[in-house]
């Protein structure tokens, strides 16, 4: 359950058209559910927007999988991270549609994606900081958010192709960006007469 589900829930009790013994069945099953291993938090969607992320290191393939099953049946999608190959097959034998990114290390189900709103931007220095990137470029679509993903802006990237995240810049009303793109020009410049 989240923010909108619990609207509508409480809407529908006000019209009548649920009975408010079966919307109390309803959030009894909240805030936890005890898995023996792990409680699941089921009102972390209420709170923060998004259901409890999943860490999968650590944890039994078994276990991932549990887990998520029990946050996707009470929340409707799920993200886990860290996920190893062991936890993706098991992760699929119980929540069809499971996504996969293999760079980032990330799973989820999110059949229903809600609307994109605000900005978010998510940059990278380098090549190797990617990962890292793309797992938070993610977690922040499962928010809601739109993404805009500028990787590979470190001075060596900067210096040997400006042009690589130049029009990012152009289109990007932030101070901190233009500067940057003033200091890469310097830097070319810098590097490109000496001798």
């Amino acid at each position: 359950m989240d923010q909108d589900s619990l609207r509508t829930l409480l809407r529908q009790v006000a019209g009548g058209l649920v009975p408010p013994d079966e919307a109390l069945r309803q959030l009894e099953s909240a805030p936890f559910t005890d898995l023996g291993f792990a409680n699941v938090d089921n009102h972390r969607a209420i709170r923060d927007g998004l259901p409890e992320v999943v860490l999968a290191m650590g944890k039994t393939p078994r276990q991932v999988a549990r887990i998520a099953q029990e946050v996707f049946a009470r929340a409707e999608r799920v993200l886990v991270t860290r996920v190893e190959p062991e936890h993706l097959v098991a992760l699929r034998a119980v929540i069809p549609g499971v996504q996969h990114d293999e760079d980032a290390r990330l799973a989820w189900c999110d059949p229903s994606p809600r609307a994109r709103k605000g900005n978010v931007a998510i940059v990278s220095a380098g090549t190797s900081d990617i990962p890292v990137a793309e797992e938070a470029a993610i977690t922040a679509e499962m928010m809601g958010a739109l993404v805009q993903r500028h990787f590979e802006v470190a001075w060596p990237g900067c210096t040997a192709s400006p042009d690589g995240w130049m029009p990012y810049a152009r289109r990007t009303p932030w101070s901190w960006l233009r500067a940057w793109r003033a200091r890469c020009r310097a830097s070319s410049a810098a590097s490109s007469s000496t001798p």
